[in-house]
This record gives C-alpha cells, sequence and structure tokens, in this order.
C-alpha cells in the first residue's frame, strides 16, 4: 500500500470516527424548539472537516504534484465563509447570505495565479472571476435543493469527494487534494447514518448551503488543475435538479412553499416519500457521473460529457424511479422512446423487402 492511500483512509477513518462519536452525543429532537448551538449538527460537520482538512493538508508530505502552490489559507477560506454564511441564514439575513457565498467565491477565485481561466473567453479577469463566483454560488444553492429527503445532498457531496479521490489516484489531480476530500468524506458519511431514515438529525438549508459552498471551493482548486469539465460531470446530478426546479418552477408556473419540492427526486419519489427504490436509482445516477467524470479527462472536448451526463441523469431519472411513473414527469423519454421505436420498425421492414 502507498503513502497516497494510507494517508486516504487515515483521513476518512479519522474524521468519520470523530464526527460519528460527535453526533451520536447530541440527543435532542430533530428540530428543537428554540436555537442550541450544542445541539447543531453543523458546527459539529463544519468543526469535523475543518481540522480534518488542515491535519490533511499539513502533514501530507506530497505537495509538489500541483500547477500552483497551495497555502493553509486556501482551505481556511472557504471554511471561514462557511461560518459567516450560516450565522447570516440562522439571524435570517439571507440576502446577505446570497452575498457572503458571491464573495467568498471572488476572494477564492482571486487566489488561484493571475494567468488562469476558466472560461477564457471572456474579455476581461474580472469576469472570469465574477463567473466563477457565480457557479460558486449556483452550487452552493443547489444544495439547497437537494436537502428535500434524507441523505439526497449528502449522496451528491460524497459523488464529488470521491470524483475527486480516484482523479487523484489515477494522478490527474494533486493526490493532497484527495487526502482533504477523503477528511470530508468521511465527516459526510458519518452524518448519513443520523440522516438515513428513520432520522435522527437533519442540517438545515442554511447548513448545507454554507456546507456547499465548501464542497465548491474544493472544486474551483480542482478545476484549477485542468479538471473543470471532469467537475461539472461530477456535479451534473445537481445542475440536472436546478435546470428541472427551473422548469417546474418558472416555466410550467408551479407554485410551492419549498424549492425542493419541483426537483425531479421529491416527484418522483411520491412527493417526497422515502423509498429504497428512489434511493437506488440515484446511486445509479452517481455512479455513471463518476465513471463520466474520469473520461471525460480523456476527451478532447471540455463540454461533451458534462452536458451528456446532464441528459444521462434525465434518462435514468425516467426510467431509474420504481412505480413512480417517470414517463409521465418526463415526456420527452416517451418521445425518444416511440421515436427509437419507429426507427426499430422501419430497419425492420426494410430488412424484410
Amino acid at each position: 500500500m502507498n503513502d497516497f492511500i494510507f494517508y486516504c483512509i487515515i483521513a476518512l477513518l479519522g474524521c468519520f470516527c470523530l464526527a460519528y462519536y460527535l453526533l451520536n452525543r447530541i440527543d435532542s429532537d430533530i428540530i428543537p424548539e428554540s436555537y442550541d448551538a450544542s445541539l447543531d449538527p453543523f458546527w459539529t460537520i463544519w468543526g469535523v472537516m475543518f481540522v480534518g482538512g488542515i491535519c490533511a493538508f499539513h502533514f501530507y508530505p506530497d505537495n509538489m504534484d500541483m500547477i500552483f502552490e497551495y497555502k493553509h489559507i486556501t482551505f481556511i477560506a472557504p471554511l471561514i465563509f462557511a461560518i459567516l454564511i450560516y450565522i447570516c441564514y440562522l439571524l435570517e439575513f439571507d440576502l446577505i447570505s446570497n452575498l457572503l457565498i458571491f464573495i467568498g467565491g471572488l476572494v477564492v477565485s482571486y487566489m488561484t495565479p493571475d494567468d488562469f481561466r476558466l472560461l477564457p473567453h471572456l474579455p476581461y479577469e474580472f469576469l472570469d472571476k465574477a463567473a466563477i463566483a457565480l457557479i460558486i454560488l449556483i452550487i452552493s444553492k443547489g444544495f439547497v435543493l437537494l436537502n428535500g429527503l434524507p441523505a439526497i445532498a449528502s449522496m451528491q457531496c460524497l459523488t464529488i469527494l470521491l470524483s475527486i479521490f480516484i482523479l487523484s489516484y489515477f494522478e490527474i489531480l494533486p493526490q493532497v487534494l484527495a487526502v482533504v476530500a477523503m477528511a470530508y468524506f468521511g465527516a459526510i458519511v458519518a452524518f448519513t447514518f443520523f440522516s438515513w431514515p428513520p432520522e435522527k438529525l437533519i442540517l438545515s438549508q442554511g447548513a448545507y448551503s454554507a456546507l456547499g459552498f465548501v464542497i465548491a471551493c474544493l472544486m474551483f482548486n480542482a478545476s484549477v488543475e485542468y479538471a473543470e469539465s471532469s467537475m461539472f460531470v461530477a456535479a451534473s446530478y445537481m445542475i440536472t435538479e436546478i435546470l428541472v426546479f427551473l422548469y417546474n418552477r418558472f416555466i410550467l408556473g408551479s407554485k410551492t412553499r419549498w424549492g425542493f419540492m419541483n426537483t425531479s427526486y421529491f416527484k418522483l419519489s411520491g412527493e417526497g416519500e422515502f423509498t429504497l427504490e428512489m434511493i437506488s436509482a440515484l446511486y445509479k445516477v452517481m455512479i455513471v457521473n463518476i465513471i463520466l467524470s474520469i473520461a471525460q479527462v480523456y476527451c478532447p472536448s471540455r463540454l461533451a460529457f458534462p452536458v451528456f451526463s446532464i441528459f444521462t441523469n434525465l434518462w435514468f431519472l425516467s426510467i431509474l424511479s420504481g412505480e413512480a411513473k417517470p414517463i409521465q414527469f418526463l415526456p420527452i423519454s416517451r418521445i425518444g422512446y416511440n421515436f427509437l421505436g419507429d426507427l426499430i420498425k422501419k430497419k425492420g421492414k426494410r430488412n424484410k423487402q
């Protein structure tokens, strides 16, 4: 076993055991009547991610396989902004919280080398940095949309982190990013044990928005290492749900109290009813996205698999939802089915002639 795998296992198991122990000590209702910081699982998860990430970066010896030199502040800054974002949410300053996410994204984007451009076709450097901050904002708010059913947001989080680990294992990303990702992975897996039905603990929308910001910044660090397309593929399920939400909310005019009620997983699960079939279907979607994120590295087109993965997610969501009759939700699947059926019939007639 090489040192890289050893450090990843230590980071994962260490953060998992610490987070599980601390979360297990929280004895409260799922939603307490009054707020108590000691009963809020966000602070435990954040603390374990902070300690685990910094330790992983500090003790991992190989820091030379990178495009630019990472420093402690690279991982500390997103976590500090996560605290500020969450505090604003607790104070019900939603507008300020969103502004902080955008400002935090700008700060993280300006910590990269001056010659880095995620969108090189933009004429000015500031526009590129603003676009990066906007993408981080979208990903951060996307985790909120996935918080309508237990463990859905955690599953997407784990998919992104696992993709970073696998890409690092094949020496596509710096190995230190994988060690940090495994530290975050351990903390989130520990929370998943408590958020799985019957759930004992839940994270609020503000908590997932703050943690989503941290994951988005880690994705951006990976993007700097020429893996931006792979990172978009890893997050393509979330992007798919955002597009479905926008379609249902603004095109179909669906009026609901919570945004997650307009997502596909909520509708296909029977209006929020937890089913193992639905979770199994989403796991298959996540696995496909991980495979595509790895394949994207060897694809000459930057947009090939990111676009393809979104359509793949729609297709999976339309056929892998058990008894939810997804064909009623995604009529495009019926159109595609009829189109392919007609082609097969026409081919069969030509073969007979």
